[in-house]
């Protein structure tokens, strides 16, 4: 019994962790596919790859960075924002009560 049920998860497993690999290369071009011979060139190129994949996305997207130096040379958007400066005392200067 043991034996036909790890024979049954090898067999179903792989499938079920398939991904959709994007690879991603100092020396690659971020106008290739992002495939293994024709990787793309930086994070950038990696992030608008991913945003113009079908939805719903039907299997994980992994992204795979190859050895090397990637520079960054326009900044990341983010979608979450910054909050405003507190209210309240500068932090620079101590609350009156402990000025002398």
């Amino acid at each position: 019994m043991a034996f036909r049920r790890a024979l049954l998860l090898a067999f179903l497993l792989p499938g079920a962790a398939m991904a959709l690999d994007l690879h991603v290369s100092p020396k690659g071009d971020d106008k290739a596919s992002g495939r293994a011979a024709d990787p793309l060139a930086s994070l950038e190129g990696a992030r608008q790859a991913v945003r113009r994949l079908p939805r719903p996305l039907v299997e994980p997207v992994r992204v795979i960075f190859a050895a090397g130096t990637y520079r960054i040379t326009q900044p990341s958007p983010s979608t979450r924002k910054i909050p405003a400066k507190p209210a309240g005392p500068s932090p620079t200067k101590p609350p009156r009560e402990l000025r002398s």
